[in-house]
């Protein structure tokens, strides 16, 4: 029901961009570099995925307010563990924008529900640490970075760090007090945009 009702809303919110004339609506895609704080692996060496599409309108003089619905697979390699973590989320980045020419700077939040998780140590899976991730990132932090080449073709590169641990036992790495302690999605993501 959720995912009819965002879908809905997307589309609603894509008709209203269309008649107004003031919206607008891209796809967008590309890689994710991924590491998760607390798994006891400091390297961005799990490689993911991004996709989705959006749509931004404007606030008035060169700020936009951008609603993203996507998936972004995330996680980690744990090399001396022999261990894969994937994680697979449907995210809402919601994002304040500043736009110049070519040229969009964003700053917001990207919710996410978690679809699809793989726990994977010497090519075994492990259910029981597969349990432990929540099923929610309630609090990530994202900062994106857009560059328009041509009127359609773009290019784009996004910053993302949970803020809220997304896992249930681990007490590994913390943000801002030691009270916030866990395991923290983070990762960085280069891709490209086509706006309509």
């Amino acid at each position: 029901m959720k995912r009819i009702l965002a879908t809905l809303t997307l589309l609603v919110c894509f008709g209203i961009a269309q008649a107004q004339g003031t919206f607008d609506f891209s796809l967008v895609g590309g890689a994710n570099f991924c590491q998760i704080d607390g798994d006891n692996s400091g390297s961005y060496n799990k490689l993911g995925y991004f996709g989705g599409v959006n749509t931004s309108f404007s606030l008035g003089g060169h700020f936009r307010m951008l609603v993203e619905l996507g998936v972004s697979n995330k996680g980690s390699v744990v090399e001396n563990l022999n261990r894969e973590i994937s994680l697979l989320y449907v995210q809402v980045p919601v994002m304040l924008c500043w736009s110049m020419g070519r040229l969009r700077l964003g700053a917001g939040l990207a919710p996410g529900v978690l679809a699809q998780v793989r726990v994977d140590e010497g090519g075994v899976e492990l259910p029981e640490a597969e349990a432990l991730y929540k099923k929610v990132d309630r609090l990530p932090f994202c900062a994106n970075i857009n560059l328009r080449l041509t009127k359609h073709w773009g290019i784009d590169a996004r910053y993302t760090n949970s803020f809220l641990s997304v896992h249930e036992g681990k007490k590994g790495a913390y943000r801002f007090s030691r009270d916030n302690s866990g395991a923290f999605n983070r990762l960085i993501s280069a891709g490209v945009s086509y706006t309509f």
